[in-house]
């Protein structure tokens, strides 16, 4: 089970550093980055499970709104 979360946590650092090197921010936004990448995985289709993650955890439709 440990490296489940490795991996996701690799997952979610690869995506901060993406984002902070695409938009050329300053490093002081890596915590906004982090929380947005969690939001993202959280939303998006998984391959283990029929449901987004979003779903099983609060049983209901996940809101897309922060994509906009």
């Amino acid at each position: 089970m440990n490296g489940v979360a490795e991996r996701r946590n690799r997952t979610l650092l690869d995506m901060v550093w993406s984002m902070i090197n695409f938009t050329e921010l300053s490093l002081s936004f890596w915590g906004y980055a982090l929380e947005m990448a969690a939001k993202l995985l959280n939303i998006a289709p998984s391959k283990a499970v029929a449901q987004i993650p979003y779903q099983i955890w609060y049983s209901k439709p996940a809101s897309y709104n922060l994509l906009t």
